[in-house]
């Protein structure tokens, strides 16, 4: 012992003092003494909890590194995180507009998609096609929602098909009444069962405006239990969902953002259409291209908002000056520099 100290020694490399100790003994090196009190074999492994503001800086520092090795799948994944995740801290109050500024900077710095989504101009739109994606999937409904019968038959028809085949269930023909039709179609046995007015809103078997619902006599319970999506068509012409994906609101988002820009760092009329000669082109492109895309392929609410959002990004993409350049382009022809 040391004056108060007890030497490290094999056996006490900790300094403890054990009794009986005899003699100074021999000092380990220091990584063995590490690798006794920290040991290696340590499982840190396992999900952690984060903010939304730090999960967003990590996201960017991923996809703005060229070296990420992520394939395209977990890339995809990562942008519309990403996107999920400027929409949150948007109307978070734990974030001040000078972080979400800061960052906003960075996303738009990713190479190719981080001017298309994230810049001035278009994070209003992008934000906006989220919201409405967002909004679609909470109007989805049950099947068993868009049936027009009473309450109280949509018990039996709920009850009925999770007791069906087991010893003691009736059969559908008694259970009903005739009040639910049996038909034959395709090879298949389906319920036919009125459908409500809203029903007529909602993509049922890929098509709208079923006056009737086909429910199927087998796996009924997983049928009548699944989520029917909003129509496109019918959730950009009405109430919130025309705010936010209606044809005027679209176009509001693609040129008045920009528009906005334009004007505040015009020194003149002139000057204002000079720069707008150069930014709307390509922002009308994107538009287009991405409406037309979306009313041609038709089909749910959600699928229309990601395809008029993805392709009106990869058109700006393309017309960009690290692509085509076709936007600087078209500017030139208006401004009469060609």
């Amino acid at each position: 012992m040391s004056g108060p100290f007890y030497p490290c020694t094999r056996e006490d490399p900790m300094g403890r003092g054990p009794q009986g100790l005899l003699g100074e003994g021999e000092l380990p090196w220091p990584e063995v003494v590490a690798a006794r009190a920290f040991p290696s074999q340590i499982n840190i492994g396992g999900e952690y909890a984060t903010d939304d503001l730090s999960g967003a800086a990590f996201l960017i520092s991923e996809l703005e590194n060229p070296d990420n090795e992520m394939s395209a799948e977990e890339t995809e994944d990562s942008i519309a995180l990403l996107i999920l995740l400027f929409a949150r801290l948007k109307q978070s109050a734990k974030v001040s507009a000078s972080e979400l500024e800061s960052l906003r900077k960075r996303a738009e710095a990713i190479p190719y998609i981080g001017s298309p989504l994230f810049g001035h101009a278009n994070l209003p739109g992008t934000l906006a096609g989220v919201a409405g994606v967002l909004h679609a999937r909470l109007l989805s409904k049950r099947l068993i929602d868009l049936l027009d019968i009473p309450d109280k038959l949509k018990k039996e028809l709920l009850n009925w098909a999770k007791n069906r085949g087991q010893s003691g269930s009736r059969s559908a023909r008694k259970t009903f009444h005739r009040r639910i039709k049996l038909v034959y179609k395709k090879g298949h046995l389906l319920f036919e069962i009125p459908a409500t007015e809203t029903a007529k809103l909602y993509r049922i078997a890929g098509k709208t405006g079923a006056e009737f619902v086909h429910v199927p006599a087998y796996n009924s319970m997983q049928a009548l239990r699944s989520r029917t999506p909003i129509d496109g068509t019918a959730y950009g012409s009405r109430g919130v969902g025309k705010l936010l994906t209606g044809t005027a609101s679209n176009g509001l988002l693609a040129f008045g953002p920009q528009a906005i820009i334009d004007a505040y760092g015009s020194s003149s009329w002139d000057d204002f259409m000079h720069r707008s000669a150069y930014s709307q082109p390509t922002n009308a492109a994107a538009f287009v291209v991405g409406t037309l895309a979306a009313t041609a392929i038709g089909g749910t609410a959600i699928v229309g908002i990601l395809i008029g959002l993805s392709i009106g990004v990869a058109v700006q993409i393309i017309m960009s000056d690290d692509m085509t350049g076709w936007g600087r382009d078209i500017g030139d022809s208006l401004t009469g520099k060609n």
